[in-house]
């Protein structure tokens, strides 16, 4: 199947003119990141892109391949991060998480789970006694005070929360949440927010107070989907770059090129191995 891959023939020019980004080897902004990619097919624009109507700034390479491979070649360059829960202390539901990325350069360890990735995420979910390494974040709390933290509620995190029950067996808690300071009189607004990350027990409309259920199993997923969230919306980057070289040679031939599949495979460098 052919694809056009449209890809940058230049630096983009930011702020001072210079790439400041810690990872500007991969980021979008850097010469030989692939944009974007489109099936070529008289239906799409990019059909055109074959009378030198090419982007400024962008060279278009059209090639033969595999939806399957032009889909890896596409793909960002984002954490894989890789979670590991050590119990503490069951009567308490105390417990340490560590947290590493899958996906590190080994020069030099860009895309580590290191403190600047990190701190955020075990702040907001109320983890205490962290340390961090280039590719491990770790930190301690209970399932309580994961479930009573802004990274889970965000707006309601400054209501007044009291741990109504515990069930060691099941892991599961009762908490209550009073709502009054923060979203007084918002009854089913609080209802439906609590309803969509965890179990409704009851109301006290008015007196703004809510009881809901939530397992140590759910506080975990919930955690780890947040993290998930937080580091693909912080990093766009591109795994796979075309060689400076063959980015030259194709703009000064006028931006456009139908290459092999075994060309591009050639050419094309992730930087993983950089």
């Amino acid at each position: 199947m052919l694809f056009d891959f449209i890809i940058r023939g230049l630096n983009k020019v930011v702020g001072d003119g210079t790439l400041t980004d810690d990872e500007c080897m991969a980021c979008s902004n850097r010469k030989g990141a692939i944009t974007s990619c489109v099936p070529a097919g008289p239906e799409t624009p990019s059909r055109h892109l074959s009378g030198k109507q090419v982007p400024p700034g962008f060279i278009v390479v059209r090639c033969d391949l595999t939806e399957a491979e032009a889909e890896q070649f596409c793909r960002p360059w984002l954490p894989e991060p890789q979670f590991t829960w050590e119990s503490l202390n069951v009567g308490a539901d105390r417990w340490r998480v560590i947290v590493v990325s899958g996906l590190v350069r080994a020069r030099d360890g860009h895309g580590g789970m290191n403190e600047g990735r990190g701190k955020g995420f075990l702040d907001a979910w109320g983890f205490r006694n962290q340390d961090y390494l280039p590719n491990r974040s770790r930190g301690r709390a209970t399932i309580f005070w994961m479930a009573t933290s802004r990274g889970l509620w965000r707006q309601l995190s400054n209501s007044t929360f009291a741990e109504q029950s515990y069930d060691q067996a099941t892991g599961e808690h009762v908490i209550r949440m009073d709502y009054g300071a923060v979203r007084p009189n918002k009854d089913d607004e609080v209802r439906l927010t609590v309803e969509s990350c965890a179990t409704f027990v009851a109301q006290d409309a008015a007196a703004n107070i809510i009881d809901f259920s939530i397992t140590r199993d759910q506080a975990k997923a919930l955690f780890e989907e947040d993290v998930q969230r937080r580091l693909d919306r912080k990093l766009a980057l591109r795994r796979w770059r075309l060689a400076d070289a063959e980015i030259d040679r194709i703009a000064a031939a006028g931006g456009y090129e139908e290459m092999s599949a075994a060309n591009f495979r050639l050419h094309m460098t992730d930087v993983l191995d950089l």
